[in-house]
């Protein structure tokens, strides 16, 4: 079966298709596109529906055995997740990342009420840290990479590659920024 570790546990056969360890822990065939887990739910059970996500109940992401797979919402799947003792564990007592609860949100949301922002702080919030940006090829400029990101249906990522020096050309075009104008 496709969840016993053994000397060669990093690739398993399962319905007579090879199944390899991913970077995060889960059996995966490339060609499908899909973890071993999800195959073997929707062959049970059929397609997962948009929204939700395969949940190894026991958390070991080895053990793809039907009865320790369950289907969840991704909300539920992430509160699991963000109060399972294994994963506070695996946190720390910092709990990393921007993991805060319901109820500290609200918290903090009722604290900023009230809270008076300097004359700079708003007005530094105003104009923003965008830098415009100008396609050479047709001398075209735009506000910010995301404006022109929105405007041409070019990947913003791909646009700042091509600003930083990283890629040559962004949607066909080469970008530059534009010099800033010293007051």
């Amino acid at each position: 079966m496709a969840n016993k570790r053994g000397p060669n546990y990093r690739c398993v056969k399962y319905s007579g298709k090879s199944w390899h360890l991913n970077q995060h822990g889960y059996y995966y065939n490339g060609n499908l596109k899909i973890g071993l887990h999800k195959y073997i739910w929707e062959e049970a059970y059929g397609p997962v529906p948009v929204g939700y996500v395969i949940h190894h109940k026991d958390e070991d992401k080895l053990n793809n055995d039907l009865d320790n797979l369950e289907c969840l919402t991704d909300r539920e799947h992430r509160d699991l997740h963000g109060k399972s003792p294994i994963t506070r564990y695996k946190m720390g007592s910092g709990m990393r990342g921007n993991y805060h609860s319901n109820a500290a949100r609200s918290k903090m949301s009722r604290a900023a009420l009230g809270r008076k922002r300097s004359k700079e702080s708003v007005e530094a919030s105003g104009k923003g840290h965008y830098k415009a940006i100008l396609c050479l090829e047709t001398g075209e400029a735009y506000d910010s990479a995301t404006t022109a990101s929105k405007l041409l249906g070019i990947s913003r990522d791909s646009l700042y590659g091509a600003l930083g020096g990283r890629q040559k050309s962004a949607g066909g075009y080469h970008w530059a920024y534009v010099p800033q104008e010293t007051a």
